[in-house]
């Protein structure tokens, strides 16, 4: 019986590793898991991330005009990462690294930036009403022609 037992349990932590790692390399699409996914040096722009599940995922390069509406991005790492024109309406960016990050022209409607680190990211033109930037580091971040209207 313990033997069995054992075994089942050795079965059950294959899979649900092999499941996990699967998620990783699952293509992009809305409602992907990359959960603590590195995607750094790959080249992302114009993909549809709606809805998706990226909480403490790494990215680099261009994410450029991607869909992250309503995508989960609480504690990922998107250092210096181009998001130009990305669509980040009603995503979580809690505690997301953004230093220097290009966020120009973005749509960052009632997204929520709290604890997010923003230290010198571009937000030019960005569309940042309604966001949550309670906690938010902004030191040195460019907003010049941002909409902040009614943001946290």
């Amino acid at each position: 019986m313990k033997t069995q037992f054992a075994t089942f349990v050795v079965l059950v932590r294959a899979f649900t590793a092999s499941s996990a790692l699967a998620a990783c390399n699952d293509p992009p699409r809305p409602n992907v898991k990359w959960i603590n996914c590195d995607k750094t040096g790959r080249w992302l722009e114009d993909q549809n991330f709606e809805s998706a599940d990226l909480r403490g995922s790494r990215f680099s390069w261009t994410l450029a005009r991607s869909n992250f509406r309503n995508a989960n991005l609480t504690g990922a790492d998107l250092k210096t990462s181009y998001l130009t024109g990305a669509n980040l309406t009603d995503a979580n960016l809690t505690k997301a690294a953004l230093n220097g990050a290009d966020l120009s022209n973005a749509n960052l409607w009632d997204a929520d930036l709290s604890s997010a680190n923003l230290q010198q990211a571009i937000l030019s033109n960005a569309d940042m009403r309604e966001a949550n930037l309670n906690g938010a580091n902004l030191t040195k971040a460019n907003l010049s022609g941002a909409d902040l209207t009614d943001a946290d």
